[in-house]
């Protein structure tokens, strides 16, 4: 299991973002007001999705209320947590994976079971991805340096569930295209930092805003009109008709060649780096170049 330190309170150190650290400095480094966290998924590298290499569990991060209530939501829900871990405002709660779920090219069905949990469980929205970071238990939540919380395992066992199961669990009305929004989201913030920039960039309508990347040295000179067809859009490259990508009714990309949902990753099926997409967007789209974060926890 690889670990991360982030620090509970410095704003200075905070700056350096979350960063990877060996299990033996984890203890030094909490006694010095670092939070200790855990991704629980694998990553061979940095938390990119590039990176992911198993998906090993399920989770929802339950965060300010009352923890009463929420031990008797977790404890209403038909499929008990593998595990389930305590924080200063709440609980962690963990579902185990089945095996090979990355292997058989599940991401999608895993966010989207993620999603699922958040919003039956009221879940932290900011707390869902394949790269989320959370808290290890027996280490110390040290943000109020005078009065530190210790995370603590409140119990696990070998429970493995799998994509099915989970979906059966959690009510039909859960699956909705707010739903679907929210699974694009969190697969966007696996790629790039989550903050305005980023936020700006995926909320931009793409029937509006593809056709400003054309003729650019990112997207090789090409040119992009968009034919609208009732609610969604045909794209078309250079006069052709793409039948592999389109404008669905959110004013998003869809693509079978990972080309969306945002104008981010269209630019990023050229072959450009998230620098480059960052400063060409920049560019082109007024109201973007106010705020960027090119964060060190994020290769560039």
């Amino acid at each position: 299991m690889q670990f991360y330190a982030l620090h509970d309170y410095d704003k200075e150190l905070q700056r350096k973002g979350c960063f990877p650290i060996s299990q033996s400095d984890a203890g030094d480094l909490n006694k010095n007001g670092y939070g200790i966290f855990f991704t629980p998924n694998n990553f061979n590298g940095s938390r990119l999705e590039k990176n992911l290499c198993k998906l090993k569990m399920w989770y929802v991060d339950l965060d300010g209320g009352n923890k009463n209530h929420m031990e008797n939501i977790l404890s209403d829900f038909s499929l008990e947590p593998t595990m389930l871990i305590e924080t200063r405002n709440g609980y962690h709660a963990y579902w185990k994976c089945e095996a090979n779920l990355f292997e058989n090219n599940m991401v999608d069905n895993y966010i989207e079971v993620l999603g699922g949990l958040v919003k039956n469980f009221g879940g932290d929205q900011n707390a869902m991805g394949t790269n989320r970071v959370l808290r290890v238990p027996n280490f110390y939540h040290c943000k109020d340096p005078r009065n530190k919380f210790l995370i603590k395992e409140v119990y696990s066992c070998n429970s493995v569930y799998t994509v099915d199961q989970m979906k059966k669990a959690l009510p039909d009305s859960i699956f909705t295209n707010e739903l679907i929004e929210d699974k694009r989201r969190a697969k966007f913030f696996t790629q790039v930092p989550q903050d305005d920039f980023w936020q700006k960039v995926f909320d931009l309508d793409c029937f509006q805003y593809l056709p400003v990347l054309s003729n650019t040295p990112e997207c090789n000179g090409e040119v992009f009109r968009i034919e609208r067809v009732g609610s969604k859009g045909k794209i078309f490259v250079d006069g052709e008709i793409v039948s592999s990508c389109w404008i669905d009714t959110d004013g998003k990309i869809g693509s079978h060649g990972k080309g969306g949902p945002s104008l981010a990753n269209w630019l990023a099926w050229y072959g450009n780096d998230w620098s480059t997409i960052a400063s060409c967007l920049k560019r082109l789209i007024p109201g973007l170049s106010e705020s960027i974060k090119l964060g060190n926890s994020f290769d560039w």
